[in-house]
């Protein structure tokens, strides 16, 4: 996708905000968590770019807590939470969340997840100041 086609999306997601917050509460409500957990792990550049970061954890955070304990989207949801965490400054929780997305992911066998835990846990390891290559880990050495 083309900048230009990026800033077209986040602009319609920015019209729809309202209606994505009363989709996730419905969601929610109606005991719909995997739904609300594939819906708030979608969003989560939206929830970065636009500065959402609070909102889409508190999201992220309801919808795994109301998701089944393994399904792709809450593998995905617990990736997108610990990447906001971690732009939040939040490391240790980040890395506790990319770590139990990967670890889903690699069970799931969902490769394009795994691809996104070990980019974000990377960053993560970067920030805690982890050194070399042959294990990411968010601990310190």
């Amino acid at each position: 996708m083309s900048e230009p086609d990026q800033a077209l999306w986040l602009d319609l997601i920015k019209v729809e905000h309202g209606n994505v917050r009363a989709a996730l509460a419905w969601a929610l409500e109606a005991g719909y968590g995997e739904s609300a957990a594939d819906l708030a792990g979608a969003l989560w550049r939206y929830w970065d770019v636009s500065g959402f970061l609070s909102e889409g954890r508190g999201w992220l955070d309801a919808a795994l807590a109301a998701s089944p304990p393994h399904s792709l989207p809450r593998a995905r949801g617990l990736t997108a939470d610990g990447y906001l965490a971690l732009v939040q400054g939040d490391v240790s929780t980040a890395c506790d969340l990319l770590e139990q997305g990967l670890a889903l992911s690699r069970e799931l066998g969902d490769e394009l997840s795994i691809g996104t835990a070990l980019v974000i846990l990377g960053m993560a390891a970067r920030t805690r100041g982890s050194r070399g290559w042959r294990r990411i880990s968010c601990r310190r050495h």
